[in-house]
């Protein structure tokens, strides 16, 4: 699979500066989880709907939202230096005209871009598969070992 990706800056509805791997924002859906962070959001879509295969798991689309004209220190964790220095430059030189970024992510910052799209199918299913019966929490007098006098 490859890790070859383009990046679209933006705006979201509401004019917070965006970067994502679609031309238009990511907005929640059936699909897609939005996930809050310091100083912005990520909108990530999850592979349930993607057939399974022996091969890696393409690398999902996602969009993020940031709060402020101000870069995350998490950004540069989740996709490495040289990601998050288009991010800086493209937070701090706005443009009103959406660009476009061709863009090759590492081997890690894709495997870590995939593990938060398995992080949002675990808020997808928490959120679209509760728990079908009530777990009771016992009396703290019957959870207690019995007293031996």
């Amino acid at each position: 699979m490859s890790n070859s990706c383009t990046l679209h800056t933006g705006q979201s509805t509401d004019g917070r500066p965006t970067i994502g791997t679609t031309q238009r924002p990511l907005t929640e859906s059936l699909y897609t989880v939005a996930i809050e962070l310091d100083g912005g959001t990520m909108l990530i879509t999850t592979t349930i709907n993607v057939p399974h295969t022996t091969e890696r798991l393409p690398l999902p689309d996602f969009t993020v939202v940031f709060d402020e004209a101000e870069l995350p220190t998490w950004v540069d964790a989740l996709f490495g230096e040289d990601v998050a220095d288009i991010f800086f430059e493209t937070l701090t030189a706005p443009s009103s005209q959406p660009r476009t970024i061709p863009l090759t992510l590492s081997d890690l910052a894709a495997d870590h871009l995939r593990a938060m799209a398995r992080y949002a199918e675990g808020l997808w299913i928490r959120r679209y598969w509760p728990a079908t019966r009530e777990i009771p929490i016992e009396d703290e007098d019957e959870s207690a070992p019995p007293d031996p006098h």
